[in-house]
């Protein structure tokens, strides 16, 4: 329980359900009722706090996919060399935490455009935007932030499957003994979390797509889909974490 991948998956494990409960508690209520949940005075406070918190978990995810992606890179590839140590790991999820909170506060509160938030309207999630104003948020943040953790994800996987099939070719797939259960099980855990990586990307990209696919569209729940995404993102990980990994049993 002290190996890296294992704090890694923990730490976003718990983010992962923090954002399950927020879209269940929150979301998923007012898109049934078609209506804000609490009332005009209370809406405007209430809305605020589920978006920072949102946001927080949001960004989290957004790093932990990069690091872990990182870490089965340095493990796999780079097994000579010892990045990821204990101590290392848990410096590096502290600061991840203060990351998303800076993140999430400055998004959210700080930068005058725009905020990201939750919509009934459209049955998932929208920017505030203002007239005249660029969206800040997303140009200087979010795009960036997202564009770098799938590209980082992307290129670690790449060598990471590339360093495995060599090895198998190598080593000979027929091979019965002990060495060969590390193998395919190192192998595995690099699919796993791949396949985390591209539900994580196709949530972020279709959330951006949508409204250039569709364009005026009186079905505003189909963006419903994105919704979904995100908590498949989120239950994926929890799925992966806790059923197929041995580390994070």
């Amino acid at each position: 329980q002290s190996s890296p991948v294992y704090l890694l998956s923990a730490q976003t494990l718990c983010v992962d359900t923090l954002f399950l409960i927020i879209n269940l508690s929150f979301l998923y209520p007012s898109i049934a009722k078609q209506a804000d949940l609490f009332p005009p005075h209370l809406q405007p406070s209430a809305l605020k706090v589920f978006n920072v918190l949102f946001m927080f978990c949001w960004y989290h995810n957004t790093l932990s996919h990069g690091l872990v992606a990182l870490n089965r890179l340095c493990v796999i590839v780079f097994a000579k060399h010892a990045l990821f140590t204990r101590r290392r790991t848990i410096l590096i999820c502290a600061l991840q935490y203060a990351l998303a909170i800076a993140l999430s506060t400055t998004t959210q509160i700080l930068l005058p455009c725009c905020e990201f938030s939750f919509s009934w309207v459209v049955y998932s999630y929208t920017y505030i935007v203002k007239p005249n104003v660029e969206n800040y948020s997303n140009t200087l943040v979010d795009l960036p932030l997202n564009c770098s953790s799938s590209i980082i994800s992307m290129a670690s996987y790449s060598i990471v499957c590339t360093a495995l099939f060599r090895c198998t070719i190598r080593d000979g797939i027929a091979r019965k003994h002990s060495p060969n259960l590390a193998h395919y099980l190192t192998c595995l855990y690099a699919a796993q979390f791949s396949f985390m990586a591209l539900v994580y990307s196709m949530c972020w990209i279709f959330f951006r797509v949508f409204p250039v696919i569709l364009g005026p569209t009186e079905h505003l729940y189909i963006y419903g889909i994105i919704t979904l995404l995100g908590d498949v993102n989120s239950t994926t990980n929890a799925t992966v974490y806790l059923v197929n990994n041995a580390e994070v049993r």
